[in-house]
């Protein structure tokens, strides 16, 4: 639920794609990203098992964001991989 984290990736994706650039065909940035926000936070079903349809959406804005940080730094040091997001 903290926006702060979506910075925090996108300087992981910055230190993973400089590190081995070359090395990788395809970045996905988030593994169904529905999944995270609705099932973590929205209904309860996975962890953190909370039930808050505000705290589903503002997790899916985060995550949204963490994937748009990231894509422009994947871009920049890996211009030859594909990159994307699992739905």
């Amino acid at each position: 639920l903290n926006r702060e984290t979506a910075y925090r990736f996108a300087d992981y994706a910055d230190l993973m794609s400089r590190e081995l650039a070359g090395n990788v065909d395809a970045w996905a940035t988030l593994n169904e990203p529905w999944c995270s926000a609705y099932l973590g936070y929205g209904n309860g079903h996975h962890a953190p098992g909370l039930a808050n349809g505000r705290f589903a959406t503002q997790a899916m804005h985060h995550l949204l964001l963490a994937h748009g940080l990231a894509v422009p730094v994947l871009s920049a040091n890996d211009p030859a991989s594909q990159k994307g997001m699992v739905a």
